[in-house]
Parts: C-alpha cells; sequence; structure tokens
C-alpha cells in the first residue's frame, strides 16, 4: 500500500487504524497532482524528482481526466456502502474478528421478518452475493448478546458494542431520504463507531493468536461518506448494490445458454425471453387470484395456507389496516379451551367484553356502529385471521409503505408472531402480535391481541 492510499485526501497509511482521531488531512484535487508533478519535471535530478512524487504518492504518467473537463477522478470517487461497509468493513474484518471470539450463535432461533433473509447458520457459510452480511449485521447483536456477556468476555463484548454501532452509522448513511437532523445523527453515529473501534484496538492489539491489522483503506473511508452526502446526494445515488445479485443470472446465462463468443446479443437474447416469460406468469397468476378472490369459498381449508395473502378484507373497510387468511369461525368458548395453556388467553371472553365497553378506544368503535353496550356471549363466533397488512407514511422518506405482519401458528413449518409498534392512549409502546380476529357482533372491526413487550411472559393481560 502506498504512503498515502485515500484519493480524497493525505492520509498517511500508518494513519488508517486510528479512523476518526486523526486529521483533518489536506484534500486531493487535479490541480495539486499538476503542479506536483510539473514540479518534478522541473527537479534538477532523478533522484529529487522520486522524492517530490513519492512525497504524495505519484507517478509521471499523464492520465487521461487531467485533461478532461470537469473530470477530477479525487471528487468523483464516492462512499460505497456495498464494498466499504457491507462487505468490507463488516464482512472482511467485523465479523471475522467475532468468529475468532465464539464459534456459533442461534440464528435459526432469530424470528422472521419480511424482506430480511433468515439464517440457519452463518459461521460455516460463506456468500457469493455479499449483501447478505447486509442482513447478518442487522441481526448479529440480538442474536449474540446473551452470549458475548462483559462478565465473561471483556473484548468480545467491546466488539458486540463496535458492530451495533456499525449498524447504527450503516443504518444513517443509508437512508434515500437526508436531512439536517440525520446528516448530525450519522456524524454522532460515525463518532460512536471510530471511539468504540479504537478502544477495541487498543485492547487486542497486543493479542498473540490471530493478531488484526487495522491499517486498511476502508477503515478511513467512511470519515468521507457525509461531506459525499453533502456534495453529491443519498449514497443510493452511487451504490453498487442495487446491480449486485445480476451477477449470479448473468453469469448462469453465460454458462449454460452461450458458446462463449459474441455473448452479450445471446445473453441480450436470454435476457428478453426471460423477461417475456415473468410477464406472461405474471399475468397468469393476476387471473388466478382474481378468480379465488372474486369466487372463492370463504370457510376453504386452502385459505388458510402460507402464502394466501389474497384472502384481504375488502378496501373499503379500511384503506391502512386490512387483515386475511382467515379461519373458520370460533366461539369464544372455544378459542378459550384452545389456548387453555396460554394464561394470556384466561376470561379473554370478559376482557373483550371489558375493552369494548369501558375504555375510550373500545367506546369509539361501539358508537362508530351504532351500539351503546354489548355483552359478549360464550357462544359468540369469532373469526381468526393469521395475515395483517398495514400501509403507512414512512417518517423516513414520508412515501406509503406497506407492512406484511403474521400471527400464524404455523407459517412455512413454524409459529410466526410478529412484533409491532402500538399507539396507545399513554403513547407508542412495542407489543408481540398474538391473536387477530373479528367478533361477528361487531363484525366490521379487526381487534388484535397483544402482549405489551414489557410485561413478563405468562402474565395475564
Amino acid at each position: 500500500m502506498s504512503k498515502f492510499p485515500c484519493l480524497v485526501c493525505l492520509i498517511l497509511h500508518e494513519e488508517l487504524s486510528k479512523p476518526g482521531q486523526s486529521g483533518p488531512f489536506q484534500p486531493c484535487s487535479i490541480e495539486q497532482v499538476l503542479q506536483t508533478i510539473q514540479c518534478a519535471r522541473e527537479a534538477g535530478s532523478a533522484e529529487e524528482k522520486e522524492a517530490i512524487l513519492s512525497g504524495e504518492s505519484l507517478r509521471d504518467v499523464d492520465n487521461v481526466f487531467r485533461i478532461v473537463e470537469c473530470a477530477d477522478p479525487h471528487v468523483a470517487v464516492s462512499f460505497d456502502c456495498l464494498h466499504a461497509n457491507q462487505e468490507g468493513m463488516f464482512g472482511d474484518h467485523l465479523f471475522v474478528e467475532l468468529k475468532v471470539v465464539i464459534n456459533s450463535i442461534g440464528f435459526s432461533a432469530m424470528p422472521r421478518w419480511q424482506g430480511l433473509y433468515h439464517f440457519d447458520n452463518v459461521f460455516e457459510m460463506k456468500f457469493n452475493d455479499r449483501s447478505k452480511e447486509d442482513d447478518i449485521s442487522k441481526i448479529l447483536v440480538f442474536a449474540s448478546h446473551g452470549v458475548l456477556t462483559e462478565q465473561d468476555n471483556c473484548a468480545g463484548y467491546l466488539l458486540l458494542r463496535c458492530i451495533r454501532a456499525y449498524v447504527m452509522f450503516d443504518l444513517y448513511i443509508a437512508l434515500e431520504v437526508q436531512t439536517s437532523n440525520t446528516i448530525t445523527s450519522g456524524q454522532e453515529a460515525l463518532t460512536s463507531l471510530s471511539v468504540l473501534l479504537n478502544n477495541y484496538i487498543q485492547k487486542t492489539k497486543d493479542r498473540v493468536k490471530d493478531p488484526k491489522n487495522w491499517e486498511f483503506l476502508k477503515n478511513h473511508t467512511r470519515t468521507h461518506v457525509f461531506d459525499d452526502i453533502l456534495a453529491k446526494g443519498a449514497t443510493h445515488v452511487y451504490n453498487t448494490k442495487p446491480n449486485k445479485k445480476m451477477h449470479g443470472p448473468l453469469k448462469q446465462s453465460y454458462q449454460q445458454q452461450t458458446n462463449f463468443k459474441n455473448v452479450v446479443e445471446q445473453i441480450l437474447h436470454v435476457d428478453h425471453d426471460q423477461l417475456s416469460s415473468q410477464y406472461i406468469r405474471c399475468k397468469i397468476e393476476e387471473h388466478a387470484d382474481y378468480v379465488r378472490l372474486t369466487c372463492g369459498d370463504p370457510n376453504d381449508p386452502s385459505n388458510d395456507s402460507d402464502d394466501n395473502d389474497l384472502n384481504v378484507a375488502p378496501p373499503e373497510e379500511d384503506l391502512y389496516i386490512m387483515v386475511g387468511s382467515h379461519q373458520c369461525p370460533k366461539s369464544f368458548e372455544v378459542i378459550e379451551m384452545t389456548h387453555s395453556n396460554n394464561p394470556v388467553f384466561e376470561r379473554f371472553r370478559i376482557k373483550i367484553n371489558n375493552f369494548l365497553n369501558y375504555t375510550h378506544v373500545g367506546r369509539v368503535l361501539l358508537d362508530q356502529q351504532g351500539v351503546q353496550n354489548i355483552q359478549l356471549n360464550a357462544n359468540d363466533q369469532v373469526i381468526e385471521y393469521h395475515y395483517l397488512k398495514v400501509n403507512y407514511e414512512s417518517m423516513v422518506d414520508w412515501c406509503e409503505h406497506t407492512d406484511h405482519l403474521r400471527c400464524s401458528p404455523s407459517f412455512h413449518g413454524t409459529p410466526q408472531y410478529d412484533y409491532v409498534i402500538i399507539k396507545t392512549e399513554n403513547g407508542h409502546i412495542f407489543g408481540w402480535l398474538l391473536f387477530i380476529f373479528k367478533c361477528l357482533a361487531i363484525k366490521k372491526t379487526a381487534l388484535a391481541l397483544v402482549h405489551p413487550y414489557d410485561a413478563p411472559n405468562g402474565a395475564c393481560s
């Protein structure tokens, strides 16, 4: 590695292991490079010329970008979240360090979530698609915080704190809409990561087994990321991650469907055939979904399949919250008997009755349907749902997003009860979705039984 390895600033190689604690350094520019090369060419001897060039890690070579207008490579180079963070800082360094500390973590026990890859084991696996390491970093702290404790392994616990700080930093720089507040918070997360990482480096610098060299360029480039965001916009504009998953299909097309000559045209034909097939399949599935939605039997047991998200309440009921995958109606008595081993369902009918009659939210629900008071009986019917679709306005980019929540005893062969944020009369809380249902007595409104996140397991609520 050269004496000044960074293309953005003149940081010394030996300073790379001290991110955030050294500098600021002199920025690089094409004008400065041209000036240095010109000065070297005017030097009196070869030794003097070499000393001038090596002082900034340059070579006397003409570069085409030096004569192209508005083509300064030192300004154009940008922070790449995939290679610098997910594949670089985390995948090649922090995660590797964690493997030195512990041999295995119970990833298979982690709950599933929409859009997040579920792993059974990650310590023995290697990924061609390095973006999988982004998902690993998001769940790693939750999966290992019970294994790496400060009392049992001080260095490992500090490393876990570094990984958590890295995740927070990566979260801020990945935002697609940046504001002055998010940039300030991101800079604070970067400072926290730098401090914790320096503490870990100092604590493990004398380690004999599996020594680690932290003097690598990706340990420094993150210090420039917020300058890039201010100058060029959010990082997704210049991120290489979106096209990463295309490598596999292109490789497969090249190896299996070309003669290895003039491959560009052949791969384009393959790509066109695949897109045409996907379009035809999409139309077939849309028609099949329409038929099931309009002509299907709601009591058909096939409606309880893992992927039956189309059996959703009519859109006129609620534009933001819709339930689906409904089950056969059952009475309160049957439900309480079915869940007799779960204290949460003890006196379930009475709890629902009290909620509707004596809480502000319950009174509003009854008023909307013109009911003054309600008295639920043990034989009153309830329809259970295993799927909840929520449309909401994101506080990150102010656009509408959708959450697909599961509340099912068997989703792809395993129980799936998702976690939610609930708006209550006293503020927002975290909770565990246990039961989604409709009482036929007030059939226009779907209700949910939620276990508050701060309540003890097994307690009645």
